[in-house]
């Protein structure tokens, strides 16, 4: 029993920092009872989906600038056809527009529990 509680607050704690808006919610709701259980919370999303898209953000920001610093030196030192010259920027500009809309539908449908902003992640 005492292995169950440390292990629930490890995973507190570790909510609580990645995620500090939840931390505030988890506060109210213990000094109400006491006690945090899975049966008194309105939180219902999913934490694990939550965490990937934190990261995933995170990890699109530095994958998207070393994508554009990988066009701009192949560009201006590698030969590449008008094709490549045309395509990359242009797909990569549609992803820069699209991606955070993406990671936006993704934390709306998983906070909010709205399935239609769901689909959309």
């Amino acid at each position: 029993m005492a292995a169950k509680k440390m292990v629930s607050a490890g995973l507190n704690s570790v909510t609580g920092r990645l995620f500090p808006e939840t931390r505030e919610l988890l506060d109210e709701e213990e000094e109400m009872t006491g006690e945090l259980t899975i049966t008194n919370t309105e939180i219902a999303s999913s934490l694990s989906l939550q965490m990937l898209l934190y990261f995933n953000v995170q990890y699109s920001l530095f994958w998207g600038l070393i994508t554009l610093s990988l066009m701009v030196f192949s560009e201006n030192y590698l030969e590449v056809n008008t094709a490549y010259r045309v395509l990359s920027p242009l797909l990569l500009s549609v992803w820069f527009m699209v991606e955070p809309l993406r990671l936006f539908f993704g934390y709306v449908g998983n906070l909010q529990e709205k399935v239609p902003q769901l689909t959309g992640f």
